[in-house]
């Protein structure tokens, strides 16, 4: 019979660098990137579509507003993060990486807030 730390050494791989995401398929590096394009999209797309959908709701008229609004909102921020983390040598390459899916999303969904807005607000 087996005690309970007999058991979870039984568990326990020989292989002290065993990474489970290996045994999935994903190492830690892709999971991070698919984590972080996934943050960035919705930061930059879904965040503003119900910032859109709010002003709709109140009855804003002003259409260019609220497009230009949700065009700021879903801007690219992350490149000042990357700037300040270059400056101050902070996790360089997860800021970098922030940095350029920040922007290729940012210009990816403004055309898709504008298409949205000039939808919602068509007379």
């Amino acid at each position: 019979m087996f005690t309970h730390t007999q058991i979870i050494e039984l568990k326990k791989p020989k292989n002290s660098n065993f990474d489970t995401y290996n045994a999935k398929g994903l190492n830690k590096k892709t999971r991070r990137i698919i984590v972080n394009i996934f943050i960035q999209f919705t930061r930059h797309l879904i965040m503003p579509i119900i910032m859109i959908l709010i002003c709709k709701m109140l009855n804003i008229q002003d259409a260019i507003a609220v497009e230009l609004s949700a065009g700021i909102y879903a801007s690219p921020t992350a490149v000042f993060s990357f700037v300040v983390c270059e400056q101050y040598k902070f996790g360089m390459e997860e800021a970098g990486l922030d940095a350029i899916i920040g922007v290729i999303t940012g210009f990816l969904v403004i055309p898709i807030l504008q298409v949205l807005c000039r939808t919602l607000w068509k007379q």
